[in-house]
């Protein structure tokens, strides 16, 4: 199947292997094109891509593993509009590149395996189309893609908990419940490095300065919100703010 129809309301949202009509080139939110972007203000995206290099450039990469595997993104469209993105790479790429967290996917490189890049709907859209089945249909495209191309399996490598709505909101990466019910097991957790005190400090300063400016207003409602999830979890902040790889054998 190359191609999924999702409908809603009065929209229909055609989810399909990246072709032509439209390459990913950068993050989305500075889109080159944009009169094939739409441009939403309110929501966060830390960076299209999980590389920690900007040489070559996003658009390079792409074109480079299309033409060497056949494929690396699923688009999701409402008519001529891109709403959704999600990417995915050979782990062999990844640890070339020294992409974030290549060296937890060292291990892959001689397993045939395809890793997630980056899943990105509300940045794009908004959060109108979330919860709509946009991203998990985009997953099991890729899915369905890696099988048909041979991958033996598929990682998520260095996700979010999930507990924290954060996570859920404004992540370039659906978390760990998220793939888990695509099939995907945990291989392995890595505790969070950062602490408590200085994670809210910086929440602070950033609410004080979001007063007024326009596009960052959400960080006055998200980071309290955030705030009172992990104050009641009874959990420490590095359980907490957790990450976690999983692998799904295709």
């Amino acid at each position: 199947m190359n191609e999924k129809s999702i409908v809603f309301n009065d929209k229909t949202i055609v989810i399909r292997l990246m072709d032509d009509r439209y390459i990913v080139n950068d993050c989305p939110q500075q889109p080159e094109h944009l009169e094939t972007l739409r441009k939403r203000n309110g929501t966060h995206c830390e960076c299209m891509g999980v590389f920690s290099h900007r040489t070559p450039s996003i658009r390079d990469v792409i074109e480079d593993t299309r033409n060497r595997h056949g494929n690396c993104a699923v688009i999701a469209w409402q008519s001529d509009w891109v709403i959704g993105i999600l990417t995915f790479f050979p782990v062999e790429d990844l640890v070339a590149r020294k992409a974030k967290g290549w060296k937890f996917m060292e291990p892959y490189c001689s397993k045939a395996t395809l890793a997630v890049g980056s899943c990105v709907l509300c940045s794009l859209a908004g959060h109108e189309y979330r919860k709509k089945g946009i991203g998990r249909a985009m997953a099991e495209l890729m899915i369905e893609w890696a099988q048909k191309a041979g991958f033996g399996q598929i990682g998520a490598f260095l996700v979010n908990s999930g507990l924290a709505s954060m996570d859920w909101r404004d992540h370039c990466r659906p978390p760990k419940p998220f793939w888990e019910k695509l099939g995907l097991s945990v291989i392995s957790k890595q505790l969070s490095a950062r602490y408590w005190n200085e994670v809210k400090m910086e929440c602070e300063k950033e609410m004080k300065e979001a007063k007024g400016k326009k596009g960052d207003e959400w960080k006055i409602k998200v980071f309290p919100e955030y705030f009172q999830e992990f104050e009641s979890s009874g959990l420490l902040f590095c359980e907490f703010d957790a990450s976690y790889s999983l692998i799904r054998k295709l």
